[in-house]
């Protein structure tokens, strides 16, 4: 009954959608060493434990953590680097945590986390310090509208909005005001 009330009485927003080669995503594409935890966690863990969950099955994937060699190229910016896990945000959340902090789906452009590789000890105090608001040197945050990202790497697993996600070489894009919603 209140959903419908909503969609009644609500006012219509635009929104951006992400376009990662031919797949399109409204929250998030991913890939590295927590690109498949979304779909790996058990529902009933999720509905259980809400995002412990899948804190949990993160926690199991860094005893088995690899790094990619990758090329990123954004808005003028390139860079090189051995990355464990990369994520780009149309909005601020992944596994209902906050992380691309003032991320927004309606801003007309993509913001993406690349966590470098560090020893274990180090990246466990730099995660904690970036939900809580920091800015540790492992993390590097990259905004804009396109993204390249390559990598020497095959058979690179990628995550689409907790689904299968396509193969390298990536040509990421912001596509904005695709998406009606009713708020």
């Amino acid at each position: 009954k209140r959903a419908l009330k909503r969609i009644l009485e609500g006012e219509v927003h635009n929104i951006d959608c992400g376009k990662v080669n031919d797949r399109y995503f409204v929250n998030i594409f991913s890939f590295g060493l927590f690109a498949t935890t979304s779909q790996r966690t058990l529902d009933s863990r999720k509905r259980r434990f809400g995002r412990m969950a899948y804190i949990a099955e993160g926690l199991r994937e860094l005893r088995h953590r690899k790094a990619i060699p990758l090329t990123i190229k954004s808005s003028g910016r390139e860079f090189s680097a051995d990355i464990l896990t990369a994520l780009v945000f149309n909005g601020c959340t992944a596994g209902r945590l906050p992380l691309a902090r003032g991320s927004r789906p309606d801003d007309g452009i993509l913001d993406a986390l690349f966590l470098l590789k560090r020893p274990l000890w180090r990246l466990m105090f730099d995660a904690v310090r970036h939900l809580c608001g920091g800015s540790p040197s492992s993390v590097i945050r990259v905004s804009g509208q396109h993204f390249t990202i390559t990598s020497t790497e095959r058979n690179i697993l990628t995550d689409v909005d907790g689904q299968r996600g396509p193969s390298f070489p990536l040509r990421i894009e912001c596509c904005p005001d695709k998406i009606k919603v009713v708020l």
